[in-house]
């Protein structure tokens, strides 16, 4: 379901003025409890993840860092839970360890740390990697227990280079997706063959700890 709704979302933006330059204007959030899961989502399969980055990055009003600068320690029900002009919203509808909002979550599996469900074939049997680097963290690292077994993706970056450790579970593989060309990537320690100039790298993984550098 919420696959084919984020097709939908990015094919709009593609076709309207929301896209590129328009949609960076605004850093703040301005969704609610159905978009919010989407958001990021849609802004990471439209090639724009950098716009992802920035709303996850965000500390104003409205954004989950807001929340955070404030003393949370979990994710609230409402934006306005607590406000510096305003305290406390009506305490009827004012959880403060609410679900919705923390649909983020999904996308720092997904998105940051690029673990993604192949459709076609259930369960992790074969699954995506799609990591999406950025320069504003020194380090990320997820894991997902499968019915094989443990994915671990695990990224930091090294001066100039993005170092990329993942562990296939056993019967199991993985399609690796850099956004990176393949002229700039190492795999375990070896350069990738010469092959067409494409702007991304696809790599095909077997089971067991692979390590790619992406210079």
């Amino acid at each position: 379901m919420n696959s084919r709704l984020i097709s939908i979302l990015a094919a709009f933006l593609f076709t309207t003025s929301l896209h590129a330059e328009n949609l960076s204007q605004n850093e703040q959030l301005t969704t609610g409890f159905v978009g919010v899961g989407l958001i990021c989502p849609t802004l990471t399969q439209i090639g724009r993840s950098d716009l992802a980055w920035q709303l996850v990055f965000t500390d104003t009003y409205l954004s989950w860092l807001f929340s955070v600068k404030n003393g949370a320690t979990t994710i609230w029900e409402r934006w306005d839970g607590w406000t510096p002009e305003k305290g406390f919203q009506d305490s009827s509808m004012n959880s403060f360890n609410h679900h919705s909002l923390d649909s983020v979550g999904a996308w720092l599996y997904s998105g940051a740390a690029g673990i993604q469900p192949d459709e076609a074939h259930p369960g992790y049997k074969h699954f995506i990697l799609a990591p999406q680097f950025t320069t504003r963290l020194a380090h990320v690292k997820a894991s997902l227990d499968t019915p094989y077994g443990l994915i671990v993706s695990d990224w930091r970056t090294e001066k100039n280079q993005m170092l990329y450790d993942v562990t296939i579970p056993p019967n199991s593989s993985a399609l690796l997706k850099l956004p990176v060309p393949p002229q700039n990537v190492l795999q375990s320690g070896r350069p990738l063959s010469a092959g067409s100039e494409t702007p991304t790298t696809a790599l095909n993984l077997t089971a067991g700890t692979q390590h790619t550098i992406s210079q």
